[in-house]
């Protein structure tokens, strides 16, 4: 018998540098309200090095997942 059937709705992007992914996004958004977001360090290096404009594309992310989960 199948119990605790939910909706999930999965928003992803990436924080790309040059051709390059410093950072991945991934948040997963609950029919019950709550949500969570994860930031994936892909490549350190890269990330430090840019972490203004990565950061930068982290808050316009949280930004949107926001705007979804109202």
């Amino acid at each position: 018998m199948m119990k605790d059937l939910s909706k999930v709705t999965t928003i992803t992007a990436n924080s790309w540098v040059q051709d390059n992914i410093a950072i991945a996004m991934r948040a997963t958004l609950n029919e019950d309200g709550t949500w969570n977001i994860v930031k994936n360090v892909r490549n350190a290096e890269l990330y430090l090095a840019n972490k203004e404009v990565c950061d930068a594309d982290y808050a316009q992310f949280e930004a949107e997942v926001l705007k979804s989960a109202n």
